[in-house]
């Protein structure tokens, strides 16, 4: 696992703060886009802070091997500092990192099918049905039953039910991605699965 702390787990937080925001700001389109941006920045720095602190583990291990491959403590002393100048001017840019994609693109999804602006309306006709479950997908890979938790694997974008993911990579840590044509063949990592909150929300909009 990358990084002191469980990074899906913390955009699971955020993403669920975020589908809060925009169902309690409904009716106030300013507000709530204002209160979005706010969240966004937060998420930002959080992003900017894994990447330092990732950057911070990859030189410290750089370091470490190099010094005692050196074993000369004056070259030690300077190549010690040198990386620590290197650490306190790194400032990553985020604008890639792909939890705040991911991120973004949830929340804008949400956003676009609370304005009415995606997503059709379901009705009773089997052929609208059909259509709307091929765009969003509420069968879980893995048991091949309706999804109740959904959870999207940042590493090929495919959704899963959390709980048999997680059971399943916790009985074999190479399990990779059930979805046929998957181009991503490493094993499913469980830092990479985030919360779905628009496979949720359609979840519960369409309930069984």
């Amino acid at each position: 696992m990358t990084g002191h702390f469980n990074m899906g787990v913390l955009m699971g937080h955020f993403l669920k703060t975020s589908e809060n925001v925009i169902t309690y700001y409904d009716t106030n389109k300013n507000e709530r886009d204002s209160v979005l941006r706010k969240l966004q920045g937060i998420v930002e720095k959080s992003c900017e802070y894994e990447e330092k602190f990732n950057h911070m583990t990859r030189t410290i291990r750089e370091l470490t091997r190099s010094m005692e491959s050196s074993g000369d403590p004056e070259k030690n002393k300077d190549l010690f500092k040198e990386k620590k100048n290197e650490l306190i001017e790194y400032t990553p840019d985020v604008s890639n990192n792909k939890n705040l994609r991911e991120y973004l693109s949830q929340v804008q999804e949400i956003v676009n099918c609370t304005d009415g602006t995606a997503e059709p309306t379901q009705d009773d006709d089997d052929d609208d049905i059909e259509m709307t479950q091929g765009e969003i997908n509420v069968i879980d890979p893995f048991t091949k039953k309706r999804m109740t938790d959904p959870v999207k694997n940042k590493a090929c974008g495919h959704v899963y039910d959390r709980a048999s993911v997680t059971q399943m990579v916790n009985v074999n840590r190479n399990t990779k991605c059930p979805v046929v044509g998957c181009g991503d063949r490493s094993p499913i990592l469980l830092e990479n699965i985030i919360t779905d909150i628009v496979t949720r929300r359609h979840l519960q909009n369409n309930p069984a």
